[in-house]
């Protein structure tokens, strides 16, 4: 008669009563089984006949043993405890429910590698196969089964008999385990199935919960670790034509709604309905990162929001039905985490920025907020001395205020950008901005106030800036753009649509990492010198400059051919003066280092 060969596995435990152990200790686990003839044959025996209740192996225990030698799992636990102390030993019902192996778990890991290395285990007289146990071979506990049936259904009862799984589910008797023919899903166990759903598409997420009941239990609990959601068709597993309406989030939201702590709904082209964020507000208690900047919202929505939300830090709004100020201004003062705020295309007054917490706000950003006044916005900024990042664009009723006010309170900022033309603030106002002497970067784009005046007294103060964008700023000079040269630390400079800037002021310029400037008046001369002096030089963008020819590019093939520093240099030289486009120049003759586009990086 063939002997039942039990396994000893050895490796982490995967479930849940052992989990801690296995951070602390690499906890191993060992599966056993006697390789008896008696043991065969009382296996054949129906289940009942085995003694289970504690207070029966006490008194029949060793009787069985000395008629039958049954195999239990005190024996197994006595026969192991010569190595170390057993944490866990379980058996695993196979072959119509018999014990034919065993998982032993050791407390340390180091008494597990010796009785490894122990080959004369033996129980009842006979030798037992010790082998390493591998997670997905291991059943799931009796903990770990109970906590999936509480668990799995939010609320609904689940009857014993479904988390009871069947040993079939895990391994089959005439499948080895090299068996690579015959191998079911159903081998493995919960643990390892939770984690393979979670890389399904939502779709098909869903779909699956119809397999089986076991299935059904573990996709329910495999939402508990979904943190983030988006309407990306990846994401959903659909095509990028089709669209998630509300009602569709609503179902998503009510099995996943309470665990999410980031929603991403800034998707242009969705069919969402005026109510979605009531609806975020009612099923995601815990979030802390929200972006509906596609959705048109209401104070309704808002006021939703406010009743659940007490965690947010991050709050992305687009257009808003009315002003909202009030909503607002509870919503900022219930959450007092909050860190980052961006406000695009509605018409807040600015009252409500009053009530963002002073100590944890770092980043502000307002676009095209065009009722949103002077003194509301300077008032709030004197309160955020530990602001980051501020960026306001083409708010209108910006005046003197702000930009004193951030001058002289905002001294913890880093990155500023201001964009549009402020009709109501004066050139003399941007001064105030040179006492930001922590500024690294600097964005002051299409703005007629900028002057050579302003970017002199800039670099004498602002000495760590990095990136410097002037685009569009019409009234700045070559004078201008040598005082900039003289920043030290300067990697990026964006000069694009200036009309008075020539290679009189560019020929200063040095060090460069990137630098842009679309529609300039540059030519070959200054470019070349531009590429020759900055050896990390790795996007220059000349779009649109008519005075710069094929020479600029034979400079550019020389400089990056004698390259060793491995950096790449992207060339954006679409609608100049005469360089050819790459599908003419050849791949042969153009250096690895060097890539040009017509455009953009994207369109080459």
């Amino acid at each position: 008669m063939s002997a039942i060969q039990h396994h000893i596995f050895t490796s982490t435990c995967c479930d849940s009563e052992l989990k801690s152990f296995k951070l602390q200790f690499n906890t191993p686990s060992f599966i056993c089984d006697p390789e008896l003839k008696s043991v065969h044959k009382i296996h054949q025996q129906p289940r009942r006949e085995f003694p289970t209740d504690s207070s029966n192996l006490r008194h029949t225990g060793h009787e069985a043993a000395r008629t039958h030698q049954v195999t239990n799992k005190n024996y197994i636990r006595t026969c192991f405890s010569t190595y170390g102390h057993v944490h866990a030993c379980r058996f695993v019902y196979r072959n119509q429910g018999f014990n034919n192996c065993a998982f032993v778990t050791f407390t340390k890991a180091a008494d597990a590698a010796t009785a490894m290395r122990d080959g004369s285990i033996t129980l009842h007289d006979r030798h037992l196969t010790v082998r390493p146990a591998y997670s997905w071979y291991q059943p799931d506990s009796t903990e770990q089964t109970f906590m999936y049936a509480m668990v799995g259904n939010d609320g609904d009862s689940t009857e014993t008999g479904e988390t009871q799984l069947s040993t079939e589910q895990y391994v089959h008797n005439d499948r080895l385990p090299n068996d690579t023919e015959n191998v079911s899903i159903h081998m493995l166990n919960d643990h390892c199935l939770k984690h393979i759903f979670q890389f399904l598409p939502i779709v098909d997420r869903v779909r699956i919960e119809i397999v089986c009941k076991r299935w059904r239990r573990v996709v329910k609990n495999s939402w508990h670790t979904t943190k983030t959601l988006d309407l990306s068709p990846s994401t959903w597993g659909i095509a990028y034509t089709h669209t998630i309406p509300t009602v569709v989030l609503r179902k998503i939201l009510l099995k996943c709604g309470k665990f999410l702590t980031r929603i991403n709904l800034n998707d242009p082209n969705n069919s969402l309905s005026e109510d979605t964020l009531t609806v975020i507000g009612q099923l995601c208690p815990n979030l802390r990162n929200i972006d509906v900047t596609a959705l048109t919202v209401s104070a309704s929505e808002i006021r939703a929001l406010g009743k659940r939300c007490r965690n947010i830090t991050e709050l992305r709004l687009g257009t808003l039905t009315s002003k909202c100020d009030s909503e607002l201004k509870r919503l900022f003062a219930l959450n007092e985490n909050f860190r980052y705020l961006a406000i695009t295309g509605n018409f807040i007054s600015g009252k409500c920025l009053l009530f963002l917490p002073a100590q944890t706000m770092r980043t502000i950003i307002l676009d095209r907020c065009y009722c949103l006044g002077d003194a509301h916005l300077s008032t709030a900024l004197k309160n955020l001395e530990n602001l980051k990042h501020l960026a306001i664009s083409k708010c209108a009723r910006i005046a003197e205020g702000t930009f004193q006010v951030v001058g002289q309170h905002c001294k913890t900022l880093t990155t500023l950008e201001l964009n549009g033309n402020f009709p109501l603030a004066q050139t003399t106002d941007m001064s105030h901005l040179n006492h930001l002497v922590d500024l690294q970067v600097l964005k002051i784009t299409h703005n007629p106030k900028v002057s050579d005046h302003f970017l002199i007294g800039l670099v004498q103060h602002c000495q760590q800036l990095t990136n410097v964008d002037i685009t569009g700023c019409h009234y700045v000079t070559n004078v201008g753009l040598t005082a900039l040269a003289s920043l030290a630390r300067l990697d990026k400079l964006v000069v694009s649509y200036t009309r008075l800037l020539t290679d009189d002021g560019l020929e200063n310029v040095r060090g460069l990492k990137e630098f842009e400037c679309r529609r300039c008046l540059f030519s070959d001369r200054a470019v070349t010198t531009l590429i020759r002096s900055s050896p990390e030089l790795r996007l220059l963008d000349f779009f649109g400059c008519k005075n710069i020819t094929d020479s600029t590019l034979e400079v550019a093939k020389d400089v990056c051919s004698g390259r060793t520093n491995n950096v790449t240099l992207n060339m954006i030289c679409g609608g100049t003066g005469g360089i050819l486009a790459k599908k003419k120049i050849g791949r042969e003759k153009v250096p690895t280092l060097l890539n040009l586009y017509s455009n953009s990086l994207y369109a080459k």
